[in-house]
């Protein structure tokens, strides 16, 4: 139990990062910061919801519980490495495709190619929760109270993420992906 709470702490907190990231390099890509959070946020619920629903599912099949959370965590955290070459993409995309529409059309044309982006990693997010409730309980235990201790764990987890995003980012990717949602100022 003590393995998995941690794993979630860190996940949970790394999910807040992702999440802030993201954020700051979509309001680069919409050019107005309300529709690269509502994005963000739009797809992290949705595919939290599709993951925990489908994860929930698949969880029934897993033999190992595990090792299927390592491998979800081992795809959130290489699809969170590879939106740093997509994510920058979008504008370039978005343009092509929405060639000739108004701002309503291209705001939706940027909305689902984002959402598009990020689904994947947040529908793996939603899914290591029930993944790792497949796992045996310790003796003496419920599954009411371990659902609970790790759902605390992930979120406490969230928690940390969202007062330390700056922190936990090292330096150099912080100075481009997460300065790039920021406009730049010119003196003089």
């Amino acid at each position: 139990m003590g393995i998995s709470a941690s794993a979630l702490v860190v996940s949970g907190a790394a999910a807040l990062v992702y999440q802030s990231v993201w954020a700051r390099m979509l309001h680069r890509v919409f050019g107005v910061g309300d529709q690269a959070i509502a994005t963000v946020l739009g797809a992290f619920f949705l595919g939290m919801a599709l993951g925990s629903f489908f994860g929930g599912r698949l969880s029934r099949r897993i033999t190992s519980p595990g090792r299927a959370y390592a491998l979800l965590e081992l795809f959130i955290g290489g699809w969170a490495l590879l939106t740093l070459l997509l994510l920058p993409r979008v504008h370039a995309l978005y343009a092509f495709v929405g060639g000739g529409l108004d701002y309503a059309g291209l705001s939706l044309v940027r909305l689902a190619l984002a959402t598009c982006i990020l689904l994947p990693p947040t529908i793996a997010m939603g899914a290591t929760l029930p993944v790792l409730m497949r796992a045996r309980p310790p003796e003496g235990t419920t599954w009411p109270s371990i659902a609970t201790r790790l759902y605390l764990a992930n979120t406490a987890g969230a928690i940390l993420g969202a007062d330390r995003e700056s922190s936990l980012i090292p330096y150099p990717a912080r100075s481009r992906s997460v300065r790039s949602g920021r406009p730049r100022r010119r003196h003089g």
